[in-house]
């Protein structure tokens, strides 16, 4: 199974997000704020993070840049899942190195969504640089 990180200081956020990958193969793991997500990304080494944008310690775009810092982190997908759905919080996730962001309340089929098309975009840009 591949393994999980969603980090949100809500848990029921977290609960849900779980629930939802675990029909998709994954297990879960989890973080209630930025700080425990980059120390979690680093000594689990998760093959996708979902972070919240307003956590408290240490934001998700901070939590973001420095996760991607991290050696083998750098192509992990991470994705944001927060109810901030303006404009900018979109641009500096995606500046901080996110893949994606989903905005809350978000569903099961959303999120397939959203995994299926980075998983296919990923294959086909490696194929393309063959």
């Amino acid at each position: 199974m591949k393994k999980v990180l969603v980090a949100d200081d809500h848990g029921i956020n977290i609960e849900l997000a779980i629930a939802v990958l675990e029909t998709m193969g994954y297990t879960g793991t989890s973080a209630k704020n930025g700080l425990e997500a980059i120390e979690k990304a680093r000594s689990e080494k998760p093959e996708l993070i979902l972070l919240d944008y307003t956590m408290p310690v240490l934001n998700g775009v901070e939590a973001c840049r420095q996760i991607r810092e991290i050696e083998g982190m750098d192509t992990i997908p991470i994705f944001f899942l927060s109810g901030n759905d303006e404009l900018k919080d979109r641009q500096a996730a995606l500046r901080a190195g996110a893949d994606d962001f989903l905005s809350k309340p978000f569903n099961e089929q959303t999120l397939k969504e959203a995994l299926w098309v980075y998983e296919n975009t990923k294959k086909n840009s490696v194929s393309r640089a063959s």
